[in-house]
């Protein structure tokens, strides 16, 4: 039976999970290579369990390449750039679940390309879905503190706290 870090995490995944990943892997975006997707979909028929008497690295390279010989570092340069894909979808869809976190990281990138206007929005849409949840535990006390560190240096940057001082 063929095991690495690449099927232990496809193992955990639920149906839905492994569709969408499929659809963030045929994403030219994302991916533009077909091996990996050939590779995901002769990996995606032995899920869930991974523990069928056939699923071995000889098999699935001969699913891939056919009567070609066998080569391991072939096998083993493809799950590790499908464990790549894998782990960036990971990113992408707790960013998605983490709307002030998603929105701290979109504001910075505002503020990287001096988009200081759509920054301030930015950042009072962060404010409102802060409020919005209306739980004032340490993760709100810090965010709280990250929207007001990054206003403040918003401010200096753009003199508005030193026309104040004089």
């Amino acid at each position: 039976m063929y095991t690495n870090a690449l099927i232990k995490l496809l193992e955990t995944f639920s149906g839905k999970e492994l569709t969408k990943f499929s659809k963030f892997l045929n994403s030219p975006y994302y991916n533009n290579r077909k091996a990996l997707i050939n590779f995901f979909n002769v990996l995606r028929k032995f899920h869930p369990g991974f523990d069928q008497k056939n699923f071995t690295k000889e098999f699935i390279f001969k699913k891939l390449y056919g009567d070609a010989k066998y080569n391991d570092s072939t096998l083993r340069n493809l799950a590790s750039d499908l464990l790549k894909c894998l782990l960036f979808f990971l990113k992408a869809e707790r960013m998605q679940r983490e709307d002030v976190e998603s929105s701290f990281f979109l504001s910075h990138e505002l503020f990287e390309k001096n988009a200081y206007d759509l920054f301030k929005k930015e950042m009072n849409k962060t404010e409102l879905l802060l409020e919005k949840k209306n739980t004032f535990d340490g993760d709100y006390f810090y965010n709280r503190y990250k929207i007001n560190t990054d206003l403040f240096y918003l401010n200096l940057l753009t003199q508005k706290v030193l026309k104040r001082i004089m």
